[in-house]
């Protein structure tokens, strides 16, 4: 659809087809403290960028669409809030049920409340911030009818890099259990050739030949979990490495 549509073609030449992932219908207008780009739409912007996307990226549209109930709802359900490629977890499952309870009722509440533009608002009249601090311009910009949206966390190239990133891993994913059968059958050949389909590192390919070869606990990963684990789960690991 995205070949197909003229506006493709126009949105390749112009400056916001610079952008990070997600805001190339958007103008870059600065930077916050974090790194994070901000970008701005003017309210009838919305109109035309709508049009666009629902010929182009129709997934995504759909997604846009969900109500401030549904998608907190829809992401606790999956348990991950990610942005742009990213995986955020809304709780940690091996947490009790009041941590859980807690999690999840902050998520929804943030959901149904325009926290960053809260925080904005305290931060003005405390004098934390200069009317011409990007964290402002986010705060009183929907005031004029324009609206500011939040980049990646640490800079629109982490943005690209992660976006990548989740695209390569989705690719591996899909072949993941072909790879495996074909190590379990000896047919190094298929291994291969579905390797290369994905475009898999020296280092995916070198994990799934060691997992094959030699299964369980690979040496890096015992080590970090000897780090990290608390006694009672190292405890149990070496209970199960026992039998």
């Amino acid at each position: 659809m995205s070949a197909l549509s003229p506006f493709s073609r126009v949105r390749d030449v112009m400056p916001q087809s610079e952008n990070e992932p997600g805001a190339r219908d958007r103008v870059l207008v600065g930077y916050g403290k974090d790194g994070s780009a901000r970008y701005w739409r003017v309210a009838f912007g919305k109109i035309g960028e709508e049009f666009v996307g629902w010929m182009t990226n129709f997934n995504e549209m759909v997604h846009r669409k969900e109500s401030t109930l549904l998608r907190p709802l829809m992401e606790t359900y999956n348990n991950n809030k990610g942005f742009n490629g990213s995986d955020r977890q809304v709780y940690d499952p091996d947490g009790n049920a009041v941590q859980i309870a807690g999690a999840i009722a902050q998520h929804f509440l943030e959901s149904q409340v325009p926290i960053e533009s809260i925080k904005g608002v305290g931060a003005l009249a405390q004098g934390r911030l200069s009317w011409n601090d990007m964290q402002a311009v986010h705060t009183l910009a929907p005031l004029v009818g324009a609206q500011i949206s939040k980049g990646f966390p640490g800079g629109p190239e982490v943005g690209e890099v992660a976006a990548e990133r989740h695209r390569h891993l989705m690719e591996v994913n899909r072949v993941s259990a072909d790879i495996r059968e074909a190590l379990a059958n000896d047919d190094r050949d298929r291994a291969d050739k579905l390797m290369d389909e994905a475009h898999m590192t020296t280092a995916e390919r070198r994990m799934y030949f060691q997992r094959a070869s030699r299964p369980g606990v690979s040496p890096h990963a015992l080590r970090q979990f000897r780090h990290t684990a608390p006694p009672e789960e190292q405890e149990r690991l070496d209970v199960m490495r026992g039998r």
